[in-house]
């Protein structure tokens, strides 16, 4: 019995220490990101929309290391459902515990033929904005067609998250 309740204890000491870690790694990490942007009652999410972008902060679950930050374009249809943007662009950040950050970029692209369908690519870049990834001619060539919504997105998220590592060329 005395060893049943020594490894309990030890259990539960491992289990108090990592909320322990937990709490002091990413409550206030993601405080700041959240205070960026507000809590939306009425969607009971962190969001808010300025402009023609929407933001958004989703903290980890408990006990969980992973959430992210967004930054996505406001994507115009008509009334025939067509899409007016000729593409839009959307990033998706994950802060690491380390400090470091992981960026995705998705890049929507209208169908020329049914304009009510959006084509998306996926891509990972690093914090000046370039690809991580080998890619096929046409995905190179969708990603250099679309790189100044890339490079707004990302300016965006600098804006609205100093904190993150962007580097921009001169301009």
């Amino acid at each position: 019995m005395r060893k049943f309740l020594k490894v309990l204890s030890v259990i539960l000491i491992l289990f108090l220490v990592y909320n322990v870690v937990w709490a002091v790694l990413i409550l206030p990490k993601y405080k700041g990101f959240k205070d960026a942007v507000g809590y939306d009652d009425q969607r009971k999410i962190w969001y808010c929309r300025e402009g023609d972008y929407t933001y958004g902060v989703s903290a980890p679950g408990y006990l969980s290391f992973t959430g992210n930050l967004s930054v996505s374009a406001v994507v115009k249809v008509d009334k025939d459902g067509e899409m007016k943007n000729e593409s839009d662009c959307s990033i998706i950040i994950w802060p690491k515990i380390n400090g470091e950050y992981e960026f995705g970029v998705s890049i929507g692209v209208r169908n020329e033929e049914n304009k009510k369908l959006i084509t998306s690519h996926a891509f990972i870049i690093d914090e000046k904005i370039q690809l991580v990834e080998t890619l096929s001619d046409e995905e190179k060539q969708i990603f250099d067609e679309n790189i100044e919504s890339v490079v707004e997105i990302c300016k965006l998220a600098k804006e609205k998250w100093s904190e993150l590592p962007f580097v921009f060329e001169q301009e």
